[in-house]
């Protein structure tokens, strides 16, 4: 996306690349790796390009060089966190006017053989405490990819989920009594209602329905406007990826409890 964007909507080309690559002890200790083998993915563009102190912070939270509400600046931070936690590296060569490329390194893991199945043992029904969840997760973004993504990452952690791009279609699923919702979670920042509006709006609609709102940006005043709406939990958006599914637990515990 980045890379289609450099483009400026102008004639260009987008290479994506992967290669297996060994890199050595001496390379490897400059770049923060371990040696070994790793898979080489890159993506290149003949767009804008990027100058020297745009380069210097490009993987720092809110850089960007978007103009405003056209992007938060957290994309390259996240994928920078998610490269890091597999033992990989990213890094950027770019030059004004004559286009980026991206680098991602990756351990690559060498096939297995492929061995005859053992002979598979009749089925038992799974225990009760493997089962999945069977908590319904509402989930709302007005960015389509990270809406997606977290849907995926809910789903695979075992909760039924569904996403909204549309705070409307959420207050009007939520209207639906027979429909059983166990948490909503909204990001903060979107046009038209954001996180804390659909809050209030939800609180009238379903009152103690669990509430968690994501935000690139916590702040006090966003906490204690949140705490006085009833919502649970507020997540930085930059460790959503990595903290929703813990938080999720936290926070159908915390739902569970008595009141005093």
């Amino acid at each position: 996306m980045n890379a289609w964007e450099a483009l400026r909507g102008e004639k260009g080309q987008i290479v994506i690349g992967l290669a297996r690559v060994h890199i050595d002890a001496v390379t490897a200790r400059m770049d923060g790796l371990a040696a070994g083998s790793y898979a080489h993915l890159w993506v290149r563009d003949t767009g804008a390009g990027m100058d020297a102190s745009v380069l210097k912070k490009i993987f720092e939270p809110f850089s960007t060089t978007q103009s405003p509400g056209q992007g938060t600046g957290l994309g390259l931070s996240v994928v920078h966190k998610i490269v890091a936690s597999h033992h990989g590296s990213i890094s950027v060569d770019s030059q004004v006017g004559a286009g980026s490329t991206f680098h991602i390194h990756l351990p690559a893991i060498s096939p297995t053989p492929v061995l005859p199945p053992p002979p598979e043992p009749p089925p038992e029904p799974p225990p009760l405490e493997e089962a999945a969840h069977s908590e319904y997760v509402v989930y709302l973004d007005d960015d389509e990819t990270a809406m997606l993504l977290m849907v995926r990452i809910l789903e695979k952690a075992g909760y039924r989920c569904s996403g909204f791009l549309d705070a409307a279609k959420v207050l009007a699923l939520l209207q639906d009594k027979s429909l059983r919702v166990d948490v909503l979670i909204t990001d903060y920042n979107m046009p038209v209602l954001s996180g804390l509006e659909v809050a209030r709006e939800v609180a009238c609609i379903r009152p103690g329905l669990p509430i968690a709102i994501c935000s690139g940006l916590v702040t006090d005043e966003l906490l204690e406007e949140a705490q006085r709406l009833g919502v649970l939990a507020v997540i930085e958006k930059e460790d959503t990826f990595h903290e929703i599914v813990p938080q999720l637990a936290r926070l159908l515990t915390t739902a569970k409890r008595p009141r005093p």
